[in-house]
């Protein structure tokens, strides 16, 4: 009996086993899976001309980003703008004709939605960000390759007390509201990533919030819509990854100080404990890193004759106001002295007038 339960046990487990490997090989076949999949950095733009968008294209390129497919989707762009875009190895594809009336920021989330709703199951981790104002120095999903799902968002340096801030969200929501997340750091809807299931589900929320009749009544901004389902309604607080400019690898500099901005001399930018940056944010509010992307970047724009007379014209102009507000002052100024010493002068033979009665 002994014998025949000993036996029993062996055969059991044998089958265990045989079971529990069968588990574990189609884990590790549907990760495999997972990981073959393709990446994919999504944009949407209109009305742009080639020099505004060199930097954001021609970085990526330089990136070498692996595994990767590259989407912009484009509207009122000449032929030119777009074949220059299409040498970066980029996939153009124009954009439907319905969303053209709507606002690009808002409409953006619908179309890059039905992307991926004609692509199903292609990409593992989607980016989308900006185009004039953001330039990649490395692939951003080797950085954020987290083995679960997540929401990527930048964090800048300044909280929603920002007036700007301030005054998008109690726009869409009320005062109220607004004090209940006003010491939250912005988080810039300008560039946002993550694991397809997390992203999609953020879109969607960010296109019914944005298409609603009350968000076009008051003319709400997606900014704002996108802070509010973070903070307010804590969307994604189980899931959410934060870039920050302090450690963080998609950074947002357009509120940093100056000497908060780390750069080597082959303009490399880094956070604030000396790690190079994946993708840089809101670069262009300053001139100086402006002229070292397009350096960089896109050197011929500078090398461009028109351009550097049109820069000459724009310098010069600047001059003359600046020249002329100084006459004005000055005028003024002269007036009001003068004014001054004429009626001191007035005052005093007026005085020795009464003096001599």
């Amino acid at each position: 009996m002994k014998k025949i339960f000993f036996l029993f046990i062996v055969i059991f487990n044998i089958f265990q086993t045989k079971e529990e490997n069968l588990i574990l090989n189609k884990d590790q076949r549907l990760l495999s899976q997972e990981n073959e999949k393709k990446n994919l950095i999504i944009t949407v733009i209109t009305k742009y001309k080639w020099d505004s968008i060199a930097i954001f294209f021609n970085s990526i390129k330089n990136s070498k980003i692996k595994n990767c497919d590259v989407v912009t989707f484009v509207a009122n762009m000449t032929k030119k703008t777009i074949d220059k875009i299409k040498s970066t190895n980029v996939k153009v594809l124009p954009m439907p004709e319905k969303y053209l009336k709507e606002s690009i920021i808002n409409s953006r989330w619908k179309i890059i939605m039905n992307y991926l709703d004609d692509n199903p199951n292609k990409y593992r981790y989607i980016f989308t960000s900006d185009t004039r104002d953001v330039f990649f120095q490395d692939d951003p999903f080797k950085y954020y390759d987290i083995q679960k799902p997540y929401l990527g968002i930048a964090i800048e340096d300044d909280t929603l007390e920002e007036r700007i801030n301030k005054e998008w969200i109690i726009n869409a929501y009320g005062e109220e509201k607004h004090n209940q997340i006003k010491n939250e750091k912005i988080f810039c809807v300008g560039t946002v990533w993550g694991t397809l299931d997390k992203f999609y589900e953020f879109a969607k929320l960010m296109w019914d919030n944005l298409s609603s009749e009350w968000s076009k009544e008051k003319h709400v901004i997606e900014q704002a819509v996108g802070n509010y389902l973070i903070y307010y309604d804590k969307k994604f607080s189980d899931c959410l990854v934060k870039s920050n400019n302090e450690n963080g690898y998609v950074l947002t500099i357009g509120l940093t100080s100056n000497e908060k901005i780390l750069m080597n001399l082959n303009f490399e930018i880094f956070n604030a404990q000396g790690k190079k940056a994946a993708v840089i944010h809101q670069f262009d509010r300053r001139k100086e890193l402006l002229n070292k992307a397009y350096l960089k970047y896109y050197p011929e724009y500078l090398d461009d004759t028109s351009n550097l007379i049109f820069v000459s014209i724009i310098v010069f102009i600047m001059i003359v106001i600046f020249l002329t507000n100084n006459y004005r002052k000055l005028s003024k100024k002269n007036r009001e002295e003068n004014f001054r010493l004429i009626k001191s002068r007035d005052d005093e033979e007026n005085c020795n007038q009464k003096i001599k009665l």
